[in-house]
């Protein structure tokens, strides 16, 4: 019978010498992984020229995010990690729930999608995000307990550094009168993206500093202000909302943040963060602490949702047209009026899904995100909050899709199928879910 978590009733067959498992993080899948902002900003490079053609499609497709996953799922599989042996362990509803949404996926890509091209590579894409998470899982299953103490400081390093070219690039802007400071440009189509990253960087520094030793605590602190400060700069509300709600959720669930020290921390870093963004505001209304605050100031209810609720309203009708599997990925903005052929997503990731695959993958993919929030709450609580960054990233990114397109967009999207494979991936440790080598004496028995 399986375990409410995984099937953890492992018959031996895969079970490792802890010593022989590969404790470092600095391996090459782990790296690509922690840099993919990194790689994003210097193929997107140019502060004066975001109209060239080739980088105006790196920044909307995020072509460098498949190509890592890519070379992550590659990698899993020369290493004999198997994705469809990970898939084995999910209980059967997790399986079934995978098996369904893709099904829905290439269904409505073949025979109901208006632009099949579109339809064709958003359904690629999604496959490329479940090979990756659980090339993923089964990769952590090869570590020991130390990774995954490791591997939230380094995604945060790559982030850091992101934020330091950001720092650049602005810098080396020649004339901000005329620069294109609504899409920005640095490894995102809009500035609000930027909000991605740094999301990510804060809820995991937070959930950092709350484990953290007195002598490294004011280093999270620092890093979590800093990414705060890049989120107010950006204008980016949805961010800071979601983190901070996530840290609340956190405090409410998990014992290692029901301490003043976590309070001290999000405090500090969104004070710091709106004092910091003040340094350098551009002339742009998409921009800074003030825009934040004055929008939320404005008393119109679709202006202080910069247009969300028409966009609800147009994906509802649209929805109610094809409920069952839905119109196919990639075909909102066909469908849906509202998005005034603008538009790709209806930020909100409910109704993305019932738009994409209906009721029925709708209710699969919500399904499947509930699960997963769940066990890896239980399992962060199993694992003395080793997993707490994960467990605090994944909250926050489930916060910021109800209001943004975290499902839409590639870093994102993957940063969740990571998240939820580092954790889960944690019960793999002593399952088979590479091929096993054969030994000296099997191959004996085999030749006798």
């Amino acid at each position: 019978m399986r375990d409410n978590m995984w099937d953890a009733a492992g018959d031996g067959r895969g079970s490792e010498n802890v010593a022989a498992r590969d404790r470092s993080v600095f391996q090459l899948h782990w790296i690509l992984i922690a840099l993919l902002p990194v790689i994003m900003a210097a193929v997107t490079w140019g502060p004066e020229h975001y109209h060239y053609a080739i980088q105006v499609w790196l920044r909307f497709f995020s072509l460098p995010v498949l190509l890592v996953e890519a070379v992550v799922v590659g990698i899993a599989l020369a290493t004999g990690v198997r994705p469809l042996r990970v898939l084995r362990h999910l209980p059967v509803p997790a399986q079934a729930g995978l098996a369904m949404i893709v099904t829905i996926g290439l269904g409505t890509t073949l025979w109901v999608a208006g632009d099949p091209a579109s339809a064709a590579l958003r359904t690629n894409t999604t496959l490329i995000h479940i090979c990756f998470g659980l090339s993923v899982a089964g990769l952590v299953g090869k570590t020991s307990p130390r990774f995954d103490r490791e591997i939230w400081p380094l995604i945060v390093g790559g982030l850091l550094v992101y934020l330091l070219m950001l720092l650049s690039y602005v810098a080396m802007i020649e004339d901000p009168d005329v620069f294109d400071w609504g899409h920005l440009g640095l490894g995102v189509s809009n500035v609000r993206f930027v909000g991605f990253f740094a999301g990510i960087g804060a809820a995991a520094s937070l959930a950092l500093a709350c484990l953290a030793q007195p002598r490294v605590y004011w280093r999270w602190v620092l890093a979590a202000t800093l990414f705060m400060g890049l989120m107010f700069w950006s204008g980016s509300r949805n961010p800071v909302l979601a983190v901070s709600t996530a840290c609340l959720i956190g405090a409410a669930t998990m014992p290692a943040m029901r301490r003043m020290k976590t309070a001290i921390a999000w405090g500090s870093s969104v004070v710091g963060g709106a004092l910091i963004s003040l340094i350098h505001v551009p002339q742009h209304p998409a921009y800074g602490l003030y825009r934040m605050i004055f929008s939320v100031a404005s008393g119109d209810a679709n202006t202080i949702s910069s247009g969300r609720l028409e966009l609800w309203g147009g994906a509802i009708r649209a929805f109610a047209q094809k409920p069952i599997f839905g119109f196919g990925e990639g075909q909102f903005i066909h469908v849906v009026p509202e998005a005034m052929s603008v538009y790709h997503h209806p930020h909100n990731f409910g109704l993305q899904f019932l738009i994409q695959c209906g009721a029925v993958g709708g209710l699969c993919a919500v399904g499947l995100l509930i699960w997963a929030w769940c066990h890896i709450m239980k399992l962060t609580r199993c694992a003395e909050d080793q997993l707490l960054p994960a467990y605090l990233v994944l909250t926050a990114l489930i916060l910021a899709a109800c209001l943004d397109g975290i499902f839409f967009f590639l870093y994102p999207a993957a940063m969740v199928a990571l998240t939820i494979a580092l954790t889960l991936g944690t019960a793999l440790r002593n399952q088979p879910v590479q091929v096993a080598a054969k030994t000296a004496s099997q191959e004996a028995v085999v030749a006798a």
